[in-house]
């Protein structure tokens, strides 16, 4: 269980909290995929993750969207070097294809990510979970950029290591609907958007 001390809070900016959570060479960072191609956290951390030199991690998302083609320049500097997901598409699928990563990529069934996390595994070390919106204990799922469930990314909460809710939605109130509760986040970055819900209903999920 996660918990802060009396006039403290969990609230930490995006380039301070890699350092806080201690992420380091070769650890494994995880992502859901609830925004599909609207998500912009996956980028944006990672990019805060290349700029302080880290190298040789473990991409574990839920899954990867056309969005994620941003990626590929991580992939290529080796801040990235090993998949772990349920599915890859655009540039990025292609890149894994033709064997361009250190380690063979791991498919898996939602499902089946969901036991791997579950029986260790899958170790994640940080998962960093898109939130819609976050009172500042961590608890947290609508606001503007409302995705819907985050039940993708549930496991990772429950057995990461430390997990860091980014959201565009700060709220000085305590929320009244939870889906990720207070006790299963560490900290809380505030950015200025987390994505584009219209990208959801792409992909996979088309009307």
């Amino acid at each position: 269980l996660k918990m802060i001390n009396p006039g403290k809070d969990k609230i930490i900016a995006l380039d301070k909290v890699i350092d806080a959570v201690g992420l380091k060479d070769g650890m494994t960072i995880s992502f859901h995929h609830a925004l599909r191609n609207g998500d912009l956290v996956m980028q944006k951390v990672i990019a805060a993750i290349s700029k302080k030199g880290i190298k040789n991690l473990t991409l574990s998302a839920s899954s990867l969207s056309l969005v994620q083609d941003a990626l590929l320049p991580y992939f290529e500097n080796e801040t990235i070097i090993a998949i772990d997901t349920s599915g890859a598409r655009g540039k990025l699928g292609k890149y894994i294809q033709s064997n361009k990563l250190k380690r063979p990529a791991v498919f898996r069934t939602h499902g089946g990510r969901a036991r791997a996390i579950e029986t260790g595994e899958l170790h994640i070390d940080v998962a960093f979970i898109a939130a819609p919106t976050c009172d500042k204990y961590g608890n947290g799922v609508q606001g503007k950029s409302a995705c819907g469930s985050l039940g993708y990314a549930m496991p990772d909460s429950e057995y990461a290591d430390y997990v860091v809710a980014v959201t565009d939605g700060l709220s000085t109130k305590p929320l009244e609907y939870v889906s990720i509760p207070q006790t299963r986040v560490d900290y809380i970055v505030e950015i200025d958007n987390i994505g584009d819900p219209a990208g959801i209903s792409t992909g996979s999920i088309r009307t």
